[in-house]
């Protein structure tokens, strides 16, 4: 066996040949696993072997370190003692391990002759001097650790030094600097010291004009309440006047619509009087026929006579029509003329509202 040890986390390796052992199934194996209170028997994940060598993989989660005897099947009929804990590194040499068949009870080992005790003194030894090989490896991993540890703490002791220089460097050029920052400031608080005298005194004279200022719009607030109160009446009574001028302004427009209805009404007579005078001619032409045909048409003349004092009456009504006309038309001038008086009026109170509004 070259080494049974813990090749990755959660998988153990078995390594090494096989010498004497014939028409067994080597690819069939198993490893039984005594851990404190139980066992744990692991079939094989994968076996490969080749002409020189032997090599099978188990997978198992548990802690190494609890193994107190670990023994591997082989074909169902042979067993093969490890030992305890498997080993966490490749060994550089074979230890014998025996084979005994599976099942069959071991008697006592007999005293060993003198070459079996070479051979197990010559496996001690093997073991021993991978023991010391492990245990020198591990050293020399401890002395390169320690040694690197030391360059480590050398290097961050010199770029500690180094960094306290630069901070020491830095401190008295930032000292420096403060210092020339700190002058400048003087200066200005000082400049600003008698900037702020100068404000006081400003500051003084700009409180007094306030005092004189606030007088005046006081005395400027009181003028336009008064004015407010003197506008809201102009206002009251404007509103008043408008309020009287627009009933006003109905009434003259009623009166305007009544004088148009009736303006309509005389030339509507005035139509029928034309009628009635084109009809007047038509009867003084007949009637002219008839007096010159009066032998004719007795009649006709008495029908001429009625037509003329028709006609004479209508002649009265025309005049009639043509008076109330005229009374008609000077009624409406005068009631254009107060509606444009009244219109002339009713603009200067909107115009005086306005500029009481602004």
């Amino acid at each position: 066996m070259e080494h049974f040890r813990v090749s990755a986390p959660g998988r153990l390796e078995v390594e090494g040949r096989w010498d004497g052992v014939h028409d067994v199934n080597l690819d069939d194996c198993a490893l039984v696993l005594h851990v404190d209170d139980r066992v744990d028997r692991l079939d094989a994940e994968s076996v490969r072997r080749t002409a020189r060598s032997w090599q099978a993989v188990f997978l198992w989660d548990g802690d190494s370190t609890a193994i107190h005897q670990a023994l591997l099947e082989v074909g169902g009929e042979l067993v093969v003692e490890f030992g305890a804990q498997p080993s966490a590194r490749r060994r550089r040499g074979r230890i014998s391990r025996p084979v005994h068949p599976l099942g069959i009870p071991r008697s006592e080992p007999e005293p060993a002759p003198l070459d079996s005790d070479l051979v197990s003194l010559q496996a001690a030894l093997v073991a021993a001097e991978d023991q010391l090989a492990d245990a020198k490896a591990e050293t020399e991993i401890a002395l390169e650790a320690t040694r690197r540890a030391r360059d480590d703490a050398e290097r961050e002791r010199v770029r500690r030094q180094n960094d306290s220089v630069r901070l020491h460097e830095a401190l008295d050029r930032l000292k420096q600097v403060a210092d020339v920052e700190l002058r400048k400031e003087r200066e200005r608080l000082e400049a600003r010291a008698t900037e702020v005298s100068g404000l006081e005194h400003a500051l003084t004279g700009a409180r007094a004009e306030l005092a004189g200022a606030r007088k005046q719009v006081a005395l400027a607030a009181t003028e336009r309440e008064q004015v407010a109160a003197d506008t809201t009446a102009k206002v009251e009574a404007a509103q008043a006047e408008l309020a009287a001028a627009q009933v006003e302004i109905e009434r003259l427009e009623e009166r305007q619509s009544q004088l148009s209805v009736l303006l309509s009404d005389a030339r509507a007579e005035t139509q029928r009087l034309a009628d009635v005078e084109a009809m007047h001619a038509e009867t003084n032409a007949a009637l002219i026929e008839a007096e010159r045909a009066a032998e004719r048409s007795a009649r006709k003349l008495e029908r001429a006579g009625e037509y003329a004092r028709e006609a004479q009456q209508l002649r009265e009504e025309v005049r009639e029509l043509e008076a109330e006309l005229a009374e008609a038309r000077r009624a409406g001038a005068d009631a254009a003329d107060e509606s444009a008086r009244l219109r002339d009026r009713l603009a200067a109170i909107r115009s005086a509202l306005s500029d009481v509004a602004a």
